[in-house]
């Protein structure tokens, strides 16, 4: 399996697992790479925009938006916008919102997500 599908299925087997709490499902950067060996995911940005761009093109929720940074409880990435050290802007919270309630409709429904 290439970096990519290992990053992907483990969204996806996040995304699906029963029973978590919010902060469980929606697990900062650092928390879902070490695992996976990873001491943090910057160096796997690519990795993630590419999953969130396979995402939006076959219409399917965005599994990055499980991702948060540890510091602003946001993903680092909104509408392909790198947010790292500013404010997300209205906008871009009405789409985090939006794009993650689909999330949690499609993969756990009745669960709440952070945003």
């Amino acid at each position: 399996m290439t970096k990519i599908q290992i990053i992907f299925r483990e969204l996806l087997k996040l995304a699906k697992a029963p029973n978590l709490s919010t902060a469980a499902r929606f697990p900062n950067y650092l928390a879902f790479g070490k695992p996976l060996g990873y001491h943090d995911l910057r160096g796997t940005r690519l990795l993630l925009d590419r999953i969130s761009k396979h995402c939006i093109k076959r219409k399917k929720p965005d599994v990055t938006f499980l991702l948060r940074n540890k510091r602003t409880g946001l993903p680092s990435v909104i509408k392909g916008a790198d947010i790292r050290g500013r404010p997300a802007t209205a906008s871009e919270l009405h789409y985090l919102r939006t794009e993650t309630q689909k999330l949690v409709e499609k993969y756990f429904s009745g669960g709440k997500h952070p945003y």
